[in-house]
């Protein structure tokens, strides 16, 4: 079997559940976020370029700064999300993204960004999917809301794909990863506006939610497509560049065809917390 062939066999089914868990909600779908975080942490820690001296204070160091995010369920307020998301972005900035040989704090910022930067995501991911942004006192807002992300991070996922292979000729980063082309960013953003559209769609299914989804709150959701057609490529660089310095191709091989859970998450990841301050705007607007 193919390896494309493979990752849709895997990826139809996976889609499917990991769609049906984020529709129940509540902790069976918080649990499996988390579980998802957490793998993301161990296939980080594995593929760093942290001396091998200091990996087993890594794992503490990441693992204990990821159960800290996951701890803020017990106090769902915006201040300690916002805390999360600066952490998030104070890593993502100050991690040098170091070779073997490089001074221990450069380690301990690695040890940093490994602990926060999925579990932060992950963690706005369930408050995303609590969240009422349309004031229709509906459970399943957010559900949809989420449902219109996965679809937009696929279809571009999907379009860029098939568009770079087909038409691709300029290389959007060569020293980072050659497969991936301008002209297969311009099909991502094409289909990105394909999963909102369908996003859209699947809304007007829930009579309160068809009864509020006005042309306005289309428009008002609409700057969502460009979140996910610049964050979502940008976390799949990302991710390439983690494994280019470790010198691996796939983060891990426990999802067959797609490599590990960074491999399968790494639009996602870097995409939600752009996703829930863009939400968080929308609502505090709404409330003026």
């Amino acid at each position: 079997m193919s390896n494309l062939r493979r990752r849709v066999a895997f990826a139809a089914p996976g889609a499917v559940f990991f769609v049906a868990i984020t529709w129940f909600g509540q902790w069976p779908f918080r649990w499996m976020m988390g579980a998802i975080a957490l793998f993301i942490v161990h296939e980080m820690i594995q593929g760093s370029t942290i001396h091998p001296s200091r990996k087993t204070l890594a794992r503490w160091t990441s693992f204990t700064l990821a159960i800290l995010v996951f701890l803020t369920l017990l106090f769902p307020t915006n201040w300690t999300l916002l805390i999360g998301v600066m952490l998030f972005f104070t890593s993502l900035v100050l991690s040098p993204w170091p070779r073997e040989g490089t001074p221990w704090w450069s380690d301990l910022t690695q040890m940093v960004f490994i602990g926060v930067y999925a579990p932060v995501s992950f963690r706005l991911l369930m408050e995303l999917r609590v969240t009422e942004f349309m004031g229709t006192a509906s459970s399943k807002e957010g559900f949809f809301l989420l449902l219109m992300t996965y679809l937009m991070i696929w279809g571009n996922d999907i379009f860029a794909y098939f568009g770079g292979r087909r038409f691709g000729t300029h290389v959007l980063a060569p020293s980072i990863s050659p497969s991936k082309t301008w002209e297969g960013v311009a099909f991502g953003l094409f289909g990105t506006n394909v999963g909102f559209g369908l996003g859209l769609l699947f809304m007007t299914t829930q009579t309160p939610i068809r009864e509020a989804l006005t042309i306005e709150m289309a428009v008002w959701l609409s700057p969502l497509i460009a979140i996910i057609a610049v964050f979502g490529p940008l976390g799949d660089l990302i991710a390439s560049r983690l494994k280019r310095f470790a010198g691996v191709k796939d983060s891990s091989q426990l999802l067959p065809g797609h490599g590990g859970f960074l491999d399968r998450f790494d639009s996602l990841t870097l995409s939600i917390p752009f996703v829930w301050l863009y939400i968080q705007l929308i609502l505090n607007f709404m409330s003026i």
